[in-house]
């Protein structure tokens, strides 16, 4: 396959009489940030049956994003506020994200994504009142972790309810303030006033019994994104993807698109779907699926 500048497409010797290839675009899909923090009840009884399986969180966080994933990750207890650190996770925040321009997992990490979750969930039981709330505040207001253009979301797994010290509904708005798009994701035992009434003072919010605890407390989180929609109908009626040139373009860096055979690289497919008037559907591999990066082609005299 070749390489071409955007802008340059067409051969200068290109002949008068030879049919000249046709060009389009495709409009990029890119992912919304998402800063996740969780908050466990370390207070009483060591907690670590109510933290979600490291393997598993892995894979909805991953799975959410339908293959582009895009977040940070941090634990704190209840009776810290603290971002947990360890040997894998010295800054206490999990980086993990598909770099756009080339289609590269850029971490901050050692080992894979639910080791480092491992090395962060090691909590014990601690004597100190359960301030979930004012937790939840102090640790996601810690310098630099909420990204200016990423939403927030809260897990929040508790056996007891909030002890802090102020009312829910100025933990609510404080979380709130954090970032332009937020939600909490609460796991208590009920009754639980306070952090009832906190929930309630989100805009966006998905509550669970502590005892029915299950992964749809994190894939909720999904609904800080834009809901999927189906894949893109290719722009032209071709016989078949070997008519055509893709690449993609991010940030002035544009690289070949290839037709899907290596799974684990950026590339694209033509399906059939007679829903669509050029008769094909295009669907990306690799680390591009739903969300991907602009595409610009030509197909035809290739």
């Amino acid at each position: 396959m070749r390489i071409w500048a955007a802008a340059a497409f067409v051969s200068a010797c290109a002949s008068q009489t030879t049919p000249q290839p046709v060009e389009f675009q495709i409009d990029p899909k890119l992912a919304t940030p998402m800063d996740l923090l969780v908050v466990v009840d370390d207070t009483g009884l060591a907690q670590t049956e109510n933290i979600p399986a490291p393997a598993n969180l892995a894979g909805v966080l991953e799975g959410i994003y339908n293959g582009a994933p895009d977040f940070r990750l941090a634990f704190t207890t209840s009776t810290t506020g603290a971002l947990r650190t360890s040997a894998s996770v010295p800054t206490g925040v999990i980086e993990h994200h598909v770099r756009m321009e080339d289609g590269v997992l850029a971490t901050n990490y050692s080992g894979d994504l639910a080791t480092a979750i491992n090395s962060l969930t090691d909590f014990t039981s601690s004597t100190g009142p359960n301030a979930v709330l004012a937790s939840a505040v102090s640790a996601s207001s810690a310098d630099g972790f909420v990204r200016p253009d990423a939403a927030l979301g809260i897990l929040l797994v508790s056996n007891h309810d909030d002890a802090s010290p102020d009312a829910p509904a100025s933990y609510a708005a404080a979380i709130q303030a954090h970032a332009t798009k937020s939600m909490v994701s609460a796991v208590y035992q009920a009754p639980a006033e306070r952090i009832g009434q906190f929930v309630a003072g989100m805009t966006r919010s998905y509550e669970e019994q502590i005892d029915q605890y299950n992964m749809e407390a994190i894939s909720s989180l999904a609904g800080l994104f834009e809901p999927r929609a189906a894949e893109s109908c290719f722009p032209l009626a071709v016989a078949d993807a070997s008519e055509c040139e893709l690449a993609t373009a991010y940030n002035q860096v544009s690289i070949p698109l290839p037709v899907c055979g290596d799974a684990s690289v950026p590339c694209f497919q033509l399906v059939a779907d007679n829903s669509c008037s050029s008769g094909w559907t295009i669907t990306f591999g690799g680390p591009y699926r739903y969300y991907h990066p602009t595409v610009i082609g030509r197909c035809g005299s290739i």
